[in-house]
């Protein structure tokens, strides 16, 4: 059975970048032990997984099996409830890793589906399906944004040396660097960053580019040309003063609280915050993962990645490393902070 929910969490990654503020779901169509059909949410109001498999499906689906890593929705929105199609075709048996939190579907789904008498079971590979549709996971209990901190510093934690210089502490994280721009739908900087490396803050491996976002609370980008303001992608600004800003959104909250509240009311479910120090420090403790490149060097002296933070011995520090990878000569770390299901 695993291998088959191990197939639908598979394909449904390949709709990473595209369907948010919607979930990621892959489904997979079983009869007599053979896969007969699969499917997956390729973008945002296209068909759910569970349709296109069984649009998918060349044969008779009378008695199969269905394997989903999210429950079945069972509410008209921008798609017909996947539940009326999946008791039609005659499938038998539905298993599913996690209910839908959305309280438009959390558990109906199920209960609809066993009314009709298809027989249904939940739990099967529910922390991996849990940790991959987290952001969505937290965007629809909680109401606001999922929030990644991503930072590249030496094994003594500084971000530039003591002159401010800061390319290139880490040089192996390209890939890693750009499936986050990819995954996360936005990604935040400070002006103080535009100042001074004029990034592009897109996704340059081939995924989607993700929502700029400037903090700029004091307006010194305001009339300027930087390479934020292009127009490869959508950018939004916040500052105090909201001047022009080439043509950019701009909001004036300036506190990470209400920052975060307007980010959900423009539908944004997931930010990575790249730096520098004092926006890291800003959002830390609104932070839920991490992701902490680590290059084989020793400052002494620089600045902090959270220089603007301060914690103690005694305080209780409730992070979960997730992975550690090698990468030549640096490593990489996943720190979780805050877990939205079960994993």
């Amino acid at each position: 059975m695993e291998k088959f929910m191990k197939l639908a969490l598979k394909l449904a990654k390949k709709g990473t970048g595209r369907v948010s503020p919607n979930p990621l779901v892959g489904a997979v169509i079983v009869k007599d032990g053979k896969i007969i059909s699969t499917g997956y949410h390729k973008r945002y109001g296209d068909f759910h997984a569970e349709r296109n498999a069984i649009l998918n499906a060349k044969t008779s689906l009378e008695g199969s099996t269905l394997f989903v890593n999210l429950e079945p929705c069972c509410h008209h929105g921008k798609t017909p409830p996947c539940t009326d199609l999946i008791i039609k075709s005659k499938i038998s048996q539905v298993f599913i890793s996690i209910l839908d939190p959305n309280p438009l579907v959390n558990g109906k789904g199920v209960d609809i589906l066993r009314k009709n008498g298809i027989e249904v079971h939940v739990g099967l590979l529910e922390k991996e399906a849990s940790y991959l549709n987290r952001v969505f996971i937290k965007f629809i209990t909680k109401k606001t944004p999922y929030v990644a901190l991503k930072v590249a510093m030496t094994l003594d934690g500084f971000i530039c040396d003591n002159l401010g210089k800061s390319k290139w502490i880490t040089k192996n994280n390209f890939n890693i660097s750009h499936n986050l721009r990819n995954f996360f739908t936005a990604i935040m900087v400070g002006a103080n960053t535009v100042l001074k490396d004029n990034p592009q803050l897109t996704c340059r491996n081939g995924g989607r580019n993700p929502i700029r976002i400037i903090l700029d609370y004091e307006g010194k980008l305001a009339g300027k040309n930087f390479s934020v303001f292009d127009d490869q992608s959508r950018t939004i600004v916040f500052s105090s003063r909201c001047e022009k800003y080439n043509g950019a959104e701009c909001y004036p909250e300036t506190r990470p609280e209400d920052i975060l509240e307007r980010l959900y009311s423009l539908n944004i479910d997931s930010v990575l915050i790249e730096g520098g120090a004092s926006v890291l420090s800003q959002f830390y403790d609104f932070s839920d993962e991490l992701h902490l490149f680590y290059a084989p060097k020793i400052f002494g002296k620089g600045l902090s990645a959270f220089s603007g933070i301060e914690k103690y011995i005694d305080e209780e520090f409730d992070l979960k490393i997730k992975k550690i990878r090698r990468l030549k000569n640096e490593f990489y770390l996943e720190v979780i902070k805050n877990v939205y299901g079960n994993y």
